[in-house]
């Protein structure tokens, strides 16, 4: 192997080891469309990028939709009457319904499983439910640890506020030769979950930082927004940018699949792992993104300049 190639190697790898890195920060925190999970995120983020943190009011009108009361949690528990946590926040964020109001109260069995969810058919997982728009509040458990239950009574304890705050997201700008834009959203609103969205949010990242030190020939727009209310509220106060986006990427559920998905055969084609899991959008249908199942790009800019850009750009490769 060639000097030029081992450097490649190295430098590839070293890229996924901080992106591992940056997920396992990412980790535990609780993060969900408002609150300080969010903000502790994005500080995080704009550690590595350039990131402006917005800050938008609750009651906001965006379009037909308000930007809704910020919700922050310290704990919660369901507590037995020997004095144990069947239940623990602590133990994983997953455990509360995101979103849940505050409860502090003891609640006979029946009642409280009115509040449990559970997915029978894969007993050791934990699901992800939320209720930011109905103001209501829940435990997520195992079918395990819901088979467990016994005591006549339990204490439930939601610590968690629901008030008056803002929505707060985060923007990187890379301005280029051209006014026109890529735009690149990813949401960062999900609790401890690697695939849904930590890679977004790490991919994003490390795509804004590898760009920020290259030639531009477009500007290139990278968004860090709650899931759904993010992108709305971004749209209603960002009208006047949206005649400059000529192509975008919705960064989603991306995964690391084995093997070279592209083809180009790299000599480390074995090894290599591709994104999988990437929507993209033109000028025209970006308000309805495709999903792009190999993660490849298919609709390349028309002149060749860009169109080297935009698939470099795209063939992030990692070697991990």
């Amino acid at each position: 192997m060639n000097s030029s190639a081992t450097q490649s190697v190295a430098a590839r790898t070293g890229i996924g080891s901080e992106l591992h890195r940056l997920i396992a920060d990412l980790y535990p925190i609780c993060r969900s469309i408002t609150g300080e999970g969010l903000r502790e995120t994005l500080r995080a983020v704009g550690k590595l990028v350039p990131l402006t943190l917005r800050e938008v009011p609750t009651g906001t009108q965006v379009f037909d939709w308000t930007v809704p009361k910020e919700w922050n949690i310290r704990d919660a528990y369901v507590m037995n009457s020997r004095g144990e946590r069947v239940i623990d926040f602590q133990s994983s964020n997953l455990h509360v319904v995101n979103y849940s109001v505050p409860v502090r109260q003891k609640i006979q069995l029946a009642e409280l499983k009115a509040h449990l969810f559970s997915v029978p058919d894969r007993p050791d997982w934990i699901p992800y439910r939320t209720s930011y728009y109905k103001e209501s509040w829940g435990f997520c458990v195992s079918q395990r640890q819901l088979d467990l239950l016994s005591d006549h009574e339990y204490e439930v304890v939601i610590d968690s506020t629901l008030q008056p705050g803002h929505l707060t997201y985060g923007e990187c700008f890379l301005p280029g030769d051209l006014p026109d834009e890529i735009i690149i959203s990813t949401h960062c609103c999900h609790p401890s979950m690697c695939n849904d969205n930590l890679s977004g949010i790490a991919i994003s990242t490390f795509l804004a930082k590898h760009l920020s030190a290259r030639p531009r020939r477009y500007s290139y727009r990278f968004l860090f927004i709650p899931g759904t209310i993010g992108a709305i509220t971004w749209l209603a106060l960002n009208e006047e940018k949206i005649s400059r986006i000529r192509h975008g990427l919705v960064l989603t559920g991306l995964i690391l699949l084995p093997g070279n998905q592209s083809g180009r055969g790299t000599p480390f084609a074995q090894s290599s792992r591709h994104i999988s899991g990437v929507s993209h959008f033109s000028r025209q249908s970006w308000l309805r993104p495709s999903r792009e199942t190999r993660g490849i790009i298919r609709r390349l800019p028309s002149d060749p300049e860009s169109a080297r850009e935009k698939w470099n750009f795209l063939e992030f490769e990692l070697q991990m």
